[in-house]
């Protein structure tokens, strides 16, 4: 819950997100142009998925989107078995749930077909919005602010998964938080993990509030949800903590040397051991991208470790990489290392240590049918 009172909300969309649908929507899509006699490869019609139907049919210049529609339709519904749940996507949405985080799904897919799709994972969604509801489909906010009414929260308390464009469009204009692409998988990993690090400590810090007050059956709740959480994390850092690492083997070793100083004025009683953890390259990569943003490395490492204990991490350098990036506004993914700007970087007689700065079913609700926008 939130300091304002409001529960979290995870709000997911389906395709490429929660469900691998490809195989589903490749086979339909080459049926429409056996029928329909349509010279439009499928990889065309892939980019533009996550708007109503009629609005792709218009952006490649089709006709006949009614004929098209139900061609689709009828063919996505007989070849639904090729679809399968991403690996680790019902671990991740069960610590969610476990972790007191409401689930919603946002799509646009017909209700008819997402229905039975969602039922698979096992998990019980508090609301999902499908094209069979009011207002305009993404790239537009309405279908993500009416799931924020149904789940009575608001877009401070909520994260929104989606892997396309327009779910990212309209994501920003919702002024929804958007961890990325599928749960632990793709460019946006990165974010994900970020926000699953985040969880991790959270929901330890709820197994001692329990454990501490006798509340035996809580602390065991919160102790499954934490362990996978963790191993969410796990699967969903491991990418982008690869990739932090190998740039932060690349840096110079005096630019190496002042950041383990930099880490010994802040951590004092810790930094020898941090510095042998797996996580330390990262660290080291994600204080040098945060000077290159213009940030003081200590002064931004003394504010991370002040944000909360550090006592329950697993690895304490991977929970100050993600706490810095969140900080820094660095991007969760890191691209390519390029050559330092000497400019920036301090002359060596000043890179001594400096004095530290001050599940039952799926529930699925239903839309109201009163308002039908576009299909989908």
């Amino acid at each position: 819950m939130t300091a304002s009172g409001l529960r979290r909300a995870l709000i997911l969309d389906l395709d490429g997100v929660l469900l691998d649908t490809r195989p589903v929507m490749r086979n339909a899509w080459r049926e429409v142009r056996e029928r329909h006699g349509i010279d439009v490869p499928f990889e065309a019609y892939e980019q533009h998925l996550g708007r109503p139907f009629d609005d792709i049919m218009e952006l490649l210049g089709l006709t006949e989107a009614d004929r098209v529609h139900e061609t689709y339709a009828e063919a996505s519904r007989r070849g639904c078995e090729l679809a399968r749940p991403f690996d680790g996507v019902g671990e991740v949405l069960h610590a969610f749930a476990a972790a007191d985080w409401l689930l919603g799904v946002v799509t646009s897919k017909p209700l008819e077909r997402a229905a039975p799709l969602l039922a698979r994972l096992g998990c019980r969604f508090a609301a999902v919005r499908t094209p069979s509801g009011p207002g305009r489909g993404k790239p537009a906010p309405d279908p993500l602010m009416l799931a924020l009414v149904d789940l009575a929260t608001d877009p401070a308390s909520a994260v929104f998964v989606g892997d396309m464009a327009v779910d990212r469009e309209c994501a920003r204009r919702g002024g929804v938080l958007r961890a990325g692409n599928a749960l632990g998988k793709g460019e946006d990993g990165g974010a994900t993990a970020m926000l699953l690090s985040t969880m991790v400590l959270v929901t330890i810090a709820a197994v001692r509030w329990h454990s501490a007050r006798g509340h035996a059956q809580q602390a065991a709740a919160a102790q499954q949800a934490a362990q996978h959480l963790r191993a969410a994390y796990r699967s969903a850092a491991a990418a982008p903590m690869n990739a932090m690492r190998e740039q932060g083997r690349h840096l110079p070793a005096p630019v190496r040397q002042r950041y383990a100083g930099t880490l010994e004025s802040t951590l004092p009683e810790q930094a020898d051991r941090l510095i042998r953890e797996p996580g330390w390259d990262a660290l080291a990569a994600t204080l040098d991208q945060a000077e290159r943003a213009g940030h003081d490395p200590e002064a931004l490492l003394q504010q991370a470790i002040e944000r909360r204990e550090l006592d329950t991490a697993d690895g304490v350098t991977d929970v100050l990489v993600w706490r810095l990036r969140r900080l820094a506004k660095l991007p969760a993914a890191v691209s390519q290392p390029h050559a330092r700007d000497a400019r920036k970087t301090p002359p060596a007689e000043d890179r001594s240590i400096r004095p530290t700065p001050s599940m039952p079913p799926t529930r699925v609700v239903q839309p109201d049918l009163r308002a039908r926008s576009p299909r989908r």
